[in-house]
């Protein structure tokens, strides 16, 4: 359709061409265009903004965000799968190499392991899921009941409550924290402020921010995507 639409035959249509031809089916209510936030899944924290056509007939509604969201991924995956291919294909002298660049060592690795689990890590990352799910059930029904102002979602998206991810982690207790999503680092005293039910805001900043490191982060990121594909969490 887009094609039909360009007088150039035989050449590649470019992203202006597309926009251009996108608008002008727009206009004649043929289609709809949209941006849409996605998270990112590979980087904790991330929003992509992402174009999509859809047809007039169509509502946004929480399917369809799944829809866009898995279609997203899977044009995201065959990328890196051609990439890849393309990869092997290639000559030994055309593939650049890095150089000064150590992987880190198998015995460091398994002593970053054996810390996790002695802070109380726990593996299985269905049950580190079901667990940060219940929390932030409570965690957000703690709000309403104090009556703090949360912003509401209308209902085109289904309804629900925008909230901060950071800040509700920061406020988990500190023995969940480390079951959940757990920390290599070694703290002094960490399984007696555990026993006082002490929580993340109520360590040192340095200290709090060692813990939640990038490491850590990506640990917590893997489990908001478990709950999204479960559709028992929405991250917009």
């Amino acid at each position: 359709m887009l094609e039909d639409l360009d007088d150039r035959k035989n050449t590649l249509l470019d992203r202006k061409t597309v926009a251009r031809n996108l608008q002008k089916l727009q206009k004649e209510g043929r289609c709809k265009c949209l941006l849409v936030n996605l998270p990112g899944v590979s980087n904790y924290g991330q929003i992509r903004t992402v174009d999509v056509v859809l047809l007039p007939s169509i509502e946004i509604s929480p399917d369809v965000m799944t829809q866009i969201y898995e279609r997203q991924r899977a044009f995201d995956k065959s990328i890196r799968h051609e990439s890849a291919t393309r990869l092997r294909k290639s000559k030994p002298e055309d593939i650049p190499s890095l150089t000064g660049v150590q992987r880190m060592p198998k015995a460091e690795i398994v002593e970053k392991g054996r810390t996790l689990q002695e802070n109380g890590f726990i593996s299985p990352k269905l049950v580190r899921s079901r667990l940060l799910h219940q929390f932030l059930w409570l965690y957000i029904s703690g709000l309403r009941d104090e009556n703090t102002h949360l912003e509401e979602y209308d209902a085109v998206n289904g309804g629900g409550v925008v909230f901060s991810l950071l800040v509700a982690i920061q406020s988990m207790p500190l023995e969940s924290f480390l079951q959940v999503i757990g920390s290599t680092k070694h703290i002094k005293g960490l399984a007696e402020r555990c026993k006082r039910g002490m929580r993340l805001s109520d360590l040192p900043r340095k200290e709090s921010e060692s813990l939640l490191d990038l490491n850590a982060s990506g640990r917590l990121a893997w489990l908001v995507d478990i709950l999204r594909r479960l559709k028992v969490c929405d991250l917009l």
